[in-house]
């Protein structure tokens, strides 16, 4: 089965890589080049604007106008009105440029006649980004973990995405030049990245194997792999110490601190005071009164404003819990997982199509990000993945 494939304009496809970097990538263009001349908004508006352009047109189109859309229209307009009549959460995380991209990104996703020819640079795209992260990267040599605060998370998340992504593009490709940079953005991850972004790319590989690889191999190479990863893995298990250790000595030696291998040197790679305090603090008040809802925000702009941390919710469970209560928030969370497995399936049935690969990508990083950092409203992962999800699910219904 595949996706119907038709011809789409240039300017189309440089609109969807245009707004992918801007999400994905331009803060770091702004950290390595301070003095860059064009101001961050403007160069948020041009990405706006070509959306815009290629969005207009469609708008009275059928295809526009179906559930998942109107699914997503509900949700914004939702979350728009809770901010212009005060909530203050919501202010400072949907009523910003970069929260303006992403519905424009989102909307232009929508109105697309074919995914597939919107995304063909898609693996030039990531290369781009991935890159420019991985510069990035060189300002943390020499420099002690607690300098480089918490920007290890921006390259760390940065970096598995587009890692996951460039393995899906070489599985298509078989090209060697995509292994070895998704191999590079993977060994990033684990020098200067953070513990959730390289549980990413190890439940990628997982999954690939478990779901998507079973369907492709033949039987006799899926064993030979099987046996091949354990294998692989007994070694890991028997020599782990001696493995971490020669990693942590050849950093230390080049001058980088990696608090990833510091955690897996120090047998504390689950270890987290800050969330620990979240975590604590968000079960009381479950435990307190589980079915009421408190609302959206109430992670970060009551109950842990007293907190000397990064207080956003850390844990999209807890976070829907408290906030819609134990019933509604336990069935969007099982709504999300369900799409998150739905992406797996179609990755599966359709492996030639680069869309479904970046769903797939999208989905998966969104939920093992959100079980352990950020807050669901600020999550592009997430809102790229379900959109495009839907779509695909929707094109996949109608060629049947």
């Amino acid at each position: 089965m595949e996706l119907a494939i038709s011809r789409h304009s240039q300017f189309e496809k440089l609109t969807f890589d245009w707004l992918f970097f801007n999400i994905f990538c331009l803060d770091f263009v702004y950290k390595l080049l301070p003095a860059f001349p064009i101001p961050s908004n403007i160069m948020a508006f041009v990405p706006v604007l070509m959306g815009l352009i290629c969005i207009l047109p469609n708008m009275l189109e059928v295809r526009f106008l179906h559930k998942g859309f109107s699914i997503y229209i509900g949700i914004l307009l939702l979350l728009l009105g809770f901010a212009v009549t005060g909530n203050a959460f919501l202010q400072r995380t949907i009523l910003t440029p970069s929260f303006l991209v992403l519905n424009v990104f989102c909307i232009f996703l929508f109105t697309r006649v074919c995914i597939e020819d919107t995304v063909e640079h898609l693996s030039y795209i990531s290369i781009a980004v991935g890159l420019i992260a991985g510069l990035y990267t060189l300002r943390f040599v020499g420099e002690t973990t607690d300098e480089i605060a918490n920007q290890y998370m921006a390259v760390g998340y940065t970096l598995s995405l587009q890692a996951i992504i460039l393995f899906e593009c070489n599985k298509r490709s078989k090209s060697r030049t995509l292994l070895v940079l998704a191999s590079i953005f993977t060994a990033l991850v684990l020098i200067f990245g953070n513990r959730g972004a390289l549980l990413v790319i190890v439940a990628y590989f997982i999954i690939t194997f478990a779901f998507v690889a079973r369907r492709t191999m033949s039987r006799g190479k899926f064993i030979l792999v099987t046996f091949s990863l354990i294998f692989l893995l007994t070694i890991l298990i028997l020599f782990y110490s001696d493995i971490v250790n020669a990693i942590y000595s050849a950093c230390t030696q080049a001058g980088i601190q990696s608090r990833t291998i510091d955690k897996l040197a120090g047998n504390s790679f689950s270890e987290s005071r800050g969330r620990d305090l979240i975590y604590d603090s968000a079960l009381k008040v479950i435990r307190a009164d589980p079915l009421t809802p408190k609302g959206i925000g109430f992670f970060t702009t009551v109950h842990f404003s007293d907190f000397y941390i990064n207080a956003n919710a850390h844990n999209m469970f807890l976070e829907l819990v408290i906030e819609f209560g134990a019933v509604f928030g336990c069935f969007i969370f099982v709504c999300i997982l369900l799409q998150a497995f739905a992406s797996v399936k179609m990755r599966a049935v359709i492996p030639s199509s680069a869309a479904t690969s970046l769903a797939f990508c999208l989905l998966l990083q969104a939920v093992i990000q959100l079980m352990f950092s950020s807050t669901l409203y600020a999550s592009n992962e997430l809102w790229l993945g379900l959109v495009l999800l839907s779509i695909l699910k929707r094109r996949v219904r109608i060629n049947d």
